[in-house]
């Protein structure tokens, strides 16, 4: 079976609506459901990051098998109090 990733990126500041959140919960069930994603990578440092990570982490109770992944733009090697720190609100971490 073939999976997808999704990775958003955005920025710092954004006009946060219902409208826009209305249409991430539609784009991101979409991805999900035909485009078969089942991880999702997040940046930091950006209430757009913040507003998807909450979408797709409301969206993971009906979809328990997506995956939230964060991305580290620092600190390739990190405690593992810090790594533990980040997997209660994610799967995963990574550094590219």
């Amino acid at each position: 079976m073939i999976k997808n990733t999704c990775c958003f990126f955005g920025h710092r500041d954004i006009n946060e609506t219902e409208e826009l959140k209305s249409k991430l919960v539609e784009i991101i069930e979409n991805l999900i459901v035909n485009k078969r994603v089942d991880t999702f990578f997040f940046g930091s440092k950006s209430r757009f990051n913040s507003l998807c990570h909450e979408t797709v982490t409301k969206i993971k109770e009906k979809y328990p098998h997506i995956k939230r992944v964060y991305v580290r733009a620092e600190y390739p090697y990190i405690s593992e109090r810090y790594k533990n720190y980040l997997l209660d609100s994610y799967e995963d971490t990574y550094y590219p």
